[in-house]
């Protein structure tokens, strides 16, 4: 789910923050903590690292950020190798709540478990994530980000509880589908963000490395990350309509890491540190 917040949101006309250097692979353990299952020794994102967001068009890689989330199945081994090789981050974004009809693995849901489309995005239906078989395509994305190299994951549309997906899901049954998630990642070494479903954040924050929230201070719903914070975990937030210095200040005083996009999360970028 490409996360549009609002339709029509007014294209940003203000230019690109200030330019941070490159990120060291080796960070200080007081700059951040590790996930208690993934068993790697420190967490490769930190609060104040500049990034990119990007799920349309082709990647800048030279881009003057620490951190890149980038597509699942848009970036290649070679991408990531580029990406390492200048000491950055790369994160995988996937839908793990709902089948996107364009993905090269669309044809491996079985029926019974694809749903009611998605309201806002018609090429998205949703998923019953109490089946065995949703959880063995995501199981097959995991390896496949493990496999091109990939240091996270960003897992998306977690919350189908909340609207009318076509099943009968609890909270319960999303809880635990999102703690599958968080396990199977963390047994694969890679870290993963909580982006959804902050209803249940704090039965789900101790299982999460960090968080990306999305229009959290134009909703008044940035208040969601702090059981994150309180955990010294980073915590990172996507907007796409509002001033940017208003935005930006706005995110300082909150703590939060905050990126300015289009709706349409093409290359453009402000970062607001």
């Amino acid at each position: 789910m490409r996360w549009l917040v609002a339709a029509g949101c007014a294209a940003l006309c203000v230019a690109c923050g200030s330019v941070e250097g490159p990120l060291l692979r080796e960070l200080a353990p007081s700059d951040a903590a590790a996930p208690s299952n993934s068993g790697a020794s420190e967490l490769p994102i930190t609060q104040n690292m500049s990034w990119q967001y990007q799920l349309s068009g082709q990647p800048d890689l030279e881009l003057d950020v620490q951190l890149f989330v980038i597509d699942l199945f848009g970036t290649d081994a070679d991408d990531l190798a580029r990406l390492h090789a200048q000491g950055k981050v790369a994160v995988a974004y996937m839908s793990a709540g709902t089948r996107e009809s364009f993905r090269s693995d669309a044809d491996d849901f079985p029926e019974r478990v694809v749903g009611n489309t998605h309201a806002q995005y018609p090429e998205e239906a949703w998923l019953d994530v109490r089946d065995d078989a949703v959880r063995a395509v995501m199981a097959v994305r995991m390896d496949l980000a493990r496999s091109k190299g990939f240091d996270g994951l960003v897992p998306t549309s977690l919350s189908g509880y909340l609207t009318d997906t076509g099943f009968d899901l609890s909270a319960a049954d999303q809880r635990a589908y999102s703690a599958w998630l968080s396990t199977e990642a963390h047994a694969r070494g890679l870290y993963i963000a909580m982006t959804d479903d902050y209803e249940q954040v704090d039965q789900l924050v101790d299982l999460y490395d960090w968080a990306v929230h999305y229009s959290c201070i134009e909703r008044g719903e940035c208040a969601d990350l702090t059981p994150f914070k309180e955990r010294g975990k980073p915590v990172f937030d996507v907007e796409t309509e509002g001033d940017s210095a208003e935005i930006c200040a706005a995110g300082a005083a909150l703590g939060v890491n905050v990126l300015m996009k289009r709706p349409q999360f093409d290359g453009y970028r402000v970062g607001c540190l």
